[in-house]
């Protein structure tokens, strides 16, 4: 019996016979989960910087990924939202943190999301602003006042618990 180190598998990128650890495993979705990616590691790396090589491609990726997920309102444009990241310096609208786009680090949740203000409304302008991935995968649907409240909440509990 083969072992999984044995195994070569197909790259449909650079169209040669790759061992099986020269490819990642699929985490989602489920009917997927455990299968292998059909690039082998080097050319997703040059996949990833063709996508996110520069913030055009990154947000209109971003609201093509929004747009076939939202159920709500979406009529914000690429270049709506490159006018934000002009308005925004290109910092956090929240943190006032330095976001930045890397082809091939992986995520650092210093990655500009395009988050709703009002989570209960659309992808509007004056709806939305650029946070960092982190900040906005930790508001998730709460208001503002219910963020605020948390944050308060972290920093508090936080001091109490941090080690002396």
């Amino acid at each position: 019996m083969k072992r999984e180190t044995d195994k070569k598998r197909f790259c449909i990128g650079c169209e040669t016979y790759q061992p099986l650890n020269s490819f990642l495993k699929r985490h989602s979705p489920p009917k997927r989960k455990g299968q292998y990616y059909g690039r082998c590691k080097p050319c997703r790396h040059e996949q990833y910087k063709v996508r996110y090589g520069s913030l055009e491609t990154y947000f209109g990726n971003k609201l093509a990924r929004v747009k076939r997920r939202a159920k709500i309102e979406v009529s914000i444009t690429v270049e709506d939202v490159l006018s934000l990241w002009q308005v925004q310096g290109g910092k956090c609208a929240l943190t006032g943190r330095i976001m930045t786009i890397g082809a091939g680090s992986g995520s650092t949740g210093h990655e500009p999301s395009i988050d709703r203000i009002d989570s209960s409304g659309g992808y509007y302008m004056g709806n939305v602003w650029l946070v960092t991935s982190a900040v906005n995968f930790a508001k998730h649907k709460l208001s503002m006042q219910e963020f605020v409240n948390l944050c308060v909440d972290v920093l508090h509990h936080g001091k109490k618990k941090a080690p002396t």
